[in-house]
């Protein structure tokens, strides 16, 4: 398709030359007529391709989902799809985890309720989900590739293998973003999880070849301390890497581990909300909300405040300064400072 469109690209810029030959005039009006219409039909059919934005749902026990489904949450989900066992797209019912290669159904998620709030949020798109989730795993246990020897690399195995064939079924398919849900068995540990966390996102980077892909994770229900404690490192996600957001658990119902259908429900739209602001949501900002602050000596920051950029707990990862990305330091209500930059400011956009 490239190289037929700058054939025709390079024939339009000889034939729509301008000519005294009057016999030539007409010719090649028409022909660099038919060739403009030809390039703009390529462009056209570039432009339209049929790729879906996919989403991976992996975790454990809250992603497979432990909340009553009622009569409400019964019968096809319109505009949201699941990848089957057939490999192949269905329209989503509950449980939505019910074809995960690793575990069983489930009950009502958060998964769930995250996909009705993004029909709300993009309603002339559709939705596909691959939910690989499995209940009472651990990350740096049993998620981890490299555990060979607790013969649990059939989580991340079975996964991946999962995700490649839905992004297989069309090859404009694209994977948007990573929601995970885990902790649980983890919280008592917290800097050994952050550690494998890191290397978790990363590896699925690499081997997904998407350096940027989001990632956006959730805390786990605080019952107690040492669940404060794991949600207090778990929050420092997005000053690690970026096109990272955290999910707050505050106030989501739960029975003292899991999320009850109303909790579900609040968490999966929490999700929504990071979703769209990591991916869906490209705000620009105006030079006049912009001003350079000196820290030290050779080194500047970027403050951006009082800006119209809606968010709850997740930082903004990334920016444009100038045509060259660059990542944030971290959310200081009620703006967003990025640190070491070194020129003068001309332009910036969230990406």
């Amino acid at each position: 398709m490239i190289l037929f469109f700058f054939l025709m690209a390079g024939n339009s810029s000889y034939v729509c030359r301008y000519t005294h030959d009057p016999e030539e005039v007409g010719v090649r009006k028409t022909t660099c007529l038919l060739s403009a219409l030809v390039i703009i039909s390529v462009l056209y059919v570039h432009s339209n391709a049929s790729g879906k934005d996919v989403f991976l749902l992996i975790g454990q026990s809250n992603m497979v989902g432990r909340g009553q489904i009622t009569a409400a949450d019964e019968g096809e989900v319109q505009k949201v799809y699941l990848f089957n066992r057939n490999d192949d797209w269905e329209l989503a019912t509950n449980p939505i985890a019910r074809y995960s290669n690793i575990s069983g159904g489930g009950d009502l998620s958060l998964g769930y309720a995250y996909a009705l709030k993004m029909r709300e949020y993009r309603p002339s798109h559709d939705q596909y989900l691959v939910v690989n989730p499995k209940a009472a795993t651990s990350l740096p246990r049993n998620w981890m590739p490299e555990n060979h020897a607790l013969g649990t690399r059939q989580l991340y195995d079975s996964t991946l293998a999962r995700i490649r064939r839905a992004l297989a079924t069309d090859p404009e398919n694209r994977i948007r973003a990573i929601l995970w849900h885990q902790g649980e068995s983890d919280h008592r540990r917290p800097e050994r999880y952050m550690d494998s966390l890191y290397k978790f996102i990363t590896r699925w980077r690499a081997v997904l070849n998407e350096p940027d892909l989001p990632f956006i994770a959730g805390e786990i229900v605080e019952s107690g301390n040492d669940e404060r404690t794991f949600n207090e490192h778990l929050r420092t996600l997005p000053d690690l890497l970026p096109y990272t957001a955290v999910v707050s658990s505050d106030g989501a119902k739960n029975d003292g581990l899991h999320f009850n259908r109303a909790g579900a429900f609040t968490m999966g739209n929490r999700y929504a909300d990071a979703v769209m602001d990591l991916v869906y949501r490209p705000t620009s900002l105006s030079i006049g909300k912009l001003h350079l602050q000196k820290r030290r000596k050779h080194t500047r920051a970027l403050h951006i405040s009082n800006t119209a950029i809606r968010y709850t707990r997740t930082a903004i990862p990334l920016y444009e300064l100038n045509g060259r990305r660059i990542t944030a330091a971290r959310v200081i209500a009620p703006g967003i400072t990025v640190g070491n930059l070194g020129h003068e400011v001309s332009s910036v956009s969230l990406r």
